[in-house]
């Protein structure tokens, strides 16, 4: 989830990035000043909170992973055995045009779920 929130304070639209940055306020947490800073503060802060220690011995991850495998969901594209040589074509069809300025940021988005 952080790297897609962090994406979308560079590409998103302005109510997009508001809407996201409006959940610093829920976390107690001040504003940085401009609306891709709060984005990017915010994906910043949920990666720490998924990477914390305290999180994970809470069970909630394991929660939420038992819940992705009941579901039959996979966490990686690499579960999901998608060549890496599709996710050019993926970001393409996502962003519904080749030619989209932010083609390279999605792949690299992708790339990111493909070994994480």
């Amino acid at each position: 989830m952080a790297p897609t929130i962090l994406l979308k304070s560079d590409v998103a639209s302005d109510d997009d990035k508001r809407a996201l940055a409006e959940a610093l306020f829920y976390l107690h947490e001040p504003s940085t000043g401009s609306l891709n800073g709060d984005v990017a503060r915010l994906a910043t802060l949920i990666d720490e909170y998924v990477h914390d220690v305290k999180f994970r011995e809470s069970g909630t991850v394991t929660a939420f992973l038992s819940l992705v495998i009941s579901l039959g969901l996979q966490t990686t594209l690499t579960q999901y055995q998608v060549p890496t040589t599709d996710l050019k074509s993926i970001a393409i069809q996502a962003l519904g045009n080749e030619d989209d300025p932010q083609l390279n940021k999605v792949v690299k988005l992708l790339e990111g779920l493909y070994s994480t």
